[in-house]
């Protein structure tokens, strides 16, 4: 005949277990729960002594990880009994096998939540973590303003960012312009001052935590602008980085699904200094020949030409094309492309017996706002 509420508590070992009988309220939440070889159960209850009793229990937001070590783990659950009990968004080892004798409501999980260092008694979540923002949608917002995290410790929601150590690796280098593409127009919260100066400062992670280091100049958006702090911070090094989020180049499908970031990224990057000579080249290598890095009108072919020639032009991004021909007194001959739609690529467009007398013509190309012009002669 109790009404109790355990919250915020670390259960470890075979020394505690829960075992509840007859009108009992018990609210079970924000606990976590490890290093057990129970013989039973951690939460053991019966509502079999009278029709007239009852159990009120409301389990949710805990973390149960670690609880079934006994040989035979089919003797051992996590939650055993019968009666009215609501099992909500918790991460639980074994999932539905871990519970015998009720159902699991919502939002429930069964996933390594990535504790800190167990084995030294660290029960803290690492970034990254399952049950990280995981818990009943319903209950208190943690400290930090963020859906409530699973288990009994909140997790650190701040990350330490050096602005363009984009992969946080512990230096900036070309390789920092990869996560730009990655997480390219990605948003989160923007620090207190945009800023490129080269010292630690905190910042609140990002949905994907990775763009959070991305972030160059703390402004809450992934775009060209955190270009530059890595032309501003090149070569600075710090200590406390890590390769766990190094983009992989020989990820193929990642960098292909980016292909167009990285173009408008390259585009954004001017200059011959070390750094945008080294960025453009690792960019140039991830694009190719699939996507064209800039606006380019070729030489025709064959030049001079009789009765057909080729013109050849590579445009960045969609616009609308025109093609005029001028003569030499820049008098308008023909417009065999005039304002048509074009998508990023490279195109060959043919000129086959053209009406025009042997001489010297122009041949203009306008795309947006990029214009080039080039001669071609016409023997008859």
């Amino acid at each position: 005949s109790n009404n109790i509420t355990f919250k915020k508590n670390l259960f470890l070992g075979d020394s505690f277990y829960f075992r509840l009988w007859n009108d009992t309220s018990l609210t079970i939440i924000n606990n976590t729960f490890s290093e057990f070889s129970q013989p039973s159960c951690i939460i053991c209850f019966s509502n079999e002594t009278s029709n007239e009793t009852s159990l009120d229990i409301d389990i949710r937001n805990n973390i149960f990880w670690n609880t079934l070590n006994t040989p035979d783990t089919t003797a051992a659950y996590v939650i055993y009994g019968n009666g009215d009990i609501n099992i909500e968004y918790n991460n639980i080892q074994g999932g539905a096998d871990a519970v015998y004798g009720v159902s699991l409501g919502t939002g429930n999980i069964n996933e390594d939540p990535l504790f800190t260092d167990s084995e030294n008694g660290d029960y803290t979540l690492q970034l990254g973590s399952p049950s990280i923002d995981a818990g009943d949608p319903e209950s208190p917002l943690d400290s930090d303003g963020t859906r409530a995290d699973m288990g009994a410790f909140e997790a650190v929601q701040e990350l330490t960012v050096y602005s363009g150590d984009t992969d946080n690796n512990g230096v900036v280098n070309e390789n920092d312009i990869l996560p730009l593409g990655i997480y390219f127009h990605d948003i989160g919260v923007g620090y207190d001052s945009i800023t490129y100066v080269w010292e630690p400062r905190t910042m609140f992670p990002f949905e994907n935590i990775a763009a959070t280091y991305a972030d160059a100049n703390g402004d809450g958006i992934v775009d060209e602008k955190d270009v530059i702090g890595i032309g501003v911070n090149w070569g600075n090094t710090h200590e406390s980085g890590n390769t766990l989020l190094t983009i992989n180049l020989n990820d193929l499908k990642t960098i292909n699904e980016h292909k167009e970031s990285f173009r408008q990224i390259y585009n954004s990057i001017k200059g011959e200094s070390q750094s945008a000579i080294a960025m453009r080249a690792l960019l140039s290598e991830i694009l190719g020949d699939l996507v064209p890095i800039q606006f380019e009108l070729s030489q025709n072919y064959p030049n001079p030409f009789n009765s057909g020639t080729t013109i050849s032009f590579s445009l960045p991004e969609p616009t609308e094309v025109s093609l005029v021909i001028y003569n030499l007194l820049g008098q308008v001959i023909s417009k065999p492309i005039e304002k048509v739609p074009y998508e990023s690529g490279s195109y060959d467009f043919k000129i086959v017996d053209a009406d025009m007398g042997s001489g010297l013509y122009f041949f203009q190309i306008s795309a947006g706002s990029n214009q080039a012009t080039r001669k071609m002669i016409l023997l008859k």
